[in-house]
């Protein structure tokens, strides 16, 4: 059978077989094979390829050959069943993903990859079916985290100040762990803190009690961040001191910037630079936070004051 070929595709065929024949040519004139290379910038395997192809085939033996693999892998076919299975692994976790709905599926017997997984979830997101997880963990949905209906504190209403900050940061001291809870005046930033081995609502109360020993006058208000340790006892203990107590907003650490920014003075100008000479027990360490504290107070030059 004779095939015709036309074209570009004729064009190429004919360019290969005459470069076979001039390598014949020349190398029956006694040319190297190096130079022939480098002269029609083809390897030597491929000029012999080219060359039995020819011999055998004729022009049909220089078609450029399919590099197109033997065994092509097939798609996996998400089946309606395993959709189904993942959209309900997916309800009941609405936070998990691809990773972790891939483990549940393995355990249930069912045979799908990550890949699949993750093509089932876009799948459903696309045509509105589940909700991105993003979206799920937005600041909108996170307000009804903390209710208010039984609660003595109060959400801080908006562009509203109150004199004192409270937080807790966390403090390392050689492997030991300690929850420094410090109060702050934004206004004279008159400040108290002492450290407890967990940051709980108990602990907060004690600290609370402390904070009224050793405040300069009679504190009204207070304003916190969302955290657990602000509640239960705590909130007991500000109901009992007839003082308001306002949360915070989520995720608005900048409403608390002048006790944020306190965790940091007390970390780089004291723990950091008595880091070896600290006692790790408790007592022993509020006594020399209570020395500091004093030199904070009423030694320590503050540039805001000052200015």
């Amino acid at each position: 059978m004779t095939r015709k070929y036309t074209g570009s595709k004729r064009s190429i065929l004919l360019k290969r077989k005459k470069i076979v024949e001039d390598w014949l040519e020349l190398k029956s004139q006694g040319v190297n094979e190096y130079t022939l290379q480098r002269v029609f910038k083809i390897s030597r395997a491929t000029f012999y390829r080219w060359n039995k192809g020819f011999k055998s085939h004729g022009l049909y033996g220089l078609m450029p050959k399919s590099k197109r693999p033997f065994h092509v892998r097939q798609p996996f076919v998400l089946t309606n069943s395993i959709l189904a299975k993942i959209r309900a692994i997916r309800e009941q976790y609405p936070l998990y993903g691809k990773v972790k709905i891939h483990a549940l599926c393995v355990k249930q017997g069912i045979s799908v990859s990550q890949a699949s997984v993750g093509r089932a979830l876009h799948y459903f997101i696309n045509r509105g079916i589940i909700t991105p997880v993003p979206i799920l963990k937005c600041s909108k949905i996170r307000k009804s985290i903390r209710k208010f209906t039984n609660s003595y504190s109060q959400r801080l209403p908006k562009h509203y100040k109150t004199p004192i900050q409270l937080d807790h940061t966390i403090i390392n001291l050689r492997g030991s762990e300690h929850r420094v809870f410090v109060g702050y005046d934004r206004l004279s930033k008159y400040t108290v803190f002492k450290t407890y081995k967990q940051a709980n609502s108990n602990n907060a109360s004690d600290f609370l009690q402390y904070l009224i020993k050793h405040w300069p006058y009679k504190p009204t208000e207070l304003q916190v961040d969302g955290g657990s340790e602000f509640r239960a006892y705590f909130e007991e203990s500000c109901k009992t001191n007839n003082i308001k107590l306002f949360v915070l907003p989520p995720r608005s650490p900048k409403l608390n910037a002048g006790v944020e920014r306190f965790n940091q003075t007390l970390q780089d100008e004291y723990f950091l630079q008595n880091y070896n000479e600290l006692p790790t027990e408790v007592d022993l360490l509020n006594n020399k936070l209570f020395e500091w504290q004093k030199y904070y107070n009423e030694d320590r030059p503050h540039r805001s004051l000052l200015d």
